[in-house]
C-alpha cells in the first residue's frame, strides 16, 4: 500500500511530464513547420536595407542636403549626376554630403555613395506614393534602385514593394505595411508593403 507521501510524488512526476509534453510537442512541430503558415510568410511587410557602393566618377561628386542625384551604371562603376526630384528615372534625395569616405552617415537607414579621395553620400531613395519600385538587398548595389511594375518577378538580390504612402514628418500611419523614416535633410517617412 502506497503512502500519500508516495502518491503526492506520482502526481507531481505526471504533471511535470504533462508540462514537458505540452512544451516540448508545440516546440518539435513549429521547428518542422517552419512556425507559421505560408499565408504568414506572404503577409510580412518588406525591409529597406541600406546598401553602400562606390562611385568611379573622374570628377568629384558635390551635392548638398536636400538636392538629388541620379545614378548611372557604367564600365567604370557607378556614376552619380545631379538631377531635378522631379527628374523621369529614379533619382535619391542628398541627406549628408562628408568629406571623408570613412565619416559615419549617422544612425538610420542611409544608403551610402563612397567616392575615394573625394568623400561619401549619405542619400535617400526618393519614393512616389502609390508608385512599385525594384530595390536592392543588402548585398545588391545603388542601381538596383528603380520603378518596376507592381506584378514584376524580383532580380537575385531584390524584391518589389509598393510604396503606399509618403508623409514629410517623423512617421507615417502605414496599417499592414512597415515605416520607413529618415531624419535628414528634413523628416520623410515612407510606408512600404511587398508588391503582390
Amino acid at each position: 500500500m502506497s503512502t500519500p507521501s508516495s502518491r503526492v510524488k506520482r502526481i507531481i512526476a505526471v504533471i511535470g511530464a504533462l508540462a514537458i509534453i505540452g512544451v516540448a510537442v508545440p516546440l518539435f512541430i513549429s521547428l518542422f513547420t517552419g512556425g507559421g503558415s505560408d499565408d504568414d510568410a506572404a503577409q510580412a511587410p518588406s525591409s529597406l536595407p541600406p546598401v553602400t557602393s562606390v562611385a568611379r566618377s573622374a570628377e568629384p561628386m558635390y551635392s548638398s542636403p536636400g538636392e538629388c542625384v541620379s545614378l548611372t551604371a557604367t564600365d567604370r562603376g557607378i556614376t552619380p549626376q545631379k538631377s531635378s526630384c522631379t527628374a523621369a528615372g529614379f533619382t535619391f534625395i542628398v541627406a549628408s554630403a562628408l568629406q571623408q569616405a570613412s565619416d559615419d552617415c549617422g544612425v538610420g537607414q542611409y544608403s551610402q555613395l563612397t567616392q575615394p579621395g573625394f568623400g561619401k553620400l549619405c542619400i535617400v531613395p526618393n519614393f512616389s506614393a502609390g508608385e512599385c519600385y525594384s530595390v536592392p538587398s543588402a548585398t545588391g548595389t545603388l542601381v538596383d534602385f528603380r520603378a518596376a511594375p507592381c506584378n514584376a518577378a524580383a532580380a537575385d538580390r531584390t524584391q518589389v514593394i509598393r510604396v503606399q504612402g509618403r508623409a514629410p514628418a517623423a512617421t507615417i500611419d502605414c496599417p499592414g505595411g512597415q515605416v520607413v523614416s529618415f531624419a535628414k535633410p528634413s523628416a520623410l517617412s515612407y510606408c512600404i508593403a511587398p508588391a503582390t
